[in-house]
């Protein structure tokens, strides 16, 4: 997983390895359901290789304003997650 962080943002530390958990969680209203996801793993710069280059041409877009020049690496060795289902009575 790569994002793109500001370069004196507090996600800036990260440009050195450092041990980390990212979770994404989902939540449908509807059916009473969701999911997570959680990531253990090390969060580093992008090297200046290859997949830096790549990650400029077609990697990802940063939704917040400002500069995010800084492409940060995810690289798991844990993944793990769960489905939820709710109940449909009232």
């Amino acid at each position: 997983m790569i994002f793109r962080t500001s370069p004196v943002g507090p996600l800036a530390g990260l440009v050195r390895r450092t041990n980390v958990a990212f979770e994404i969680d989902g939540f449908d209203e509807e059916t009473k359901s969701g999911w997570s996801v959680l990531i253990r793993g090390f969060a580093e710069a992008v090297p200046h290789n290859y997949l830096l280059t790549s990650a400029w041409e077609s990697g990802p877009v940063p939704w917040a304003e400002g500069i995010r020049n800084v492409f940060i690496e995810i690289k798991p060795h844990k993944i793990s997650g769960r489905a939820v289902q709710g109940t449909h009575g009232d």
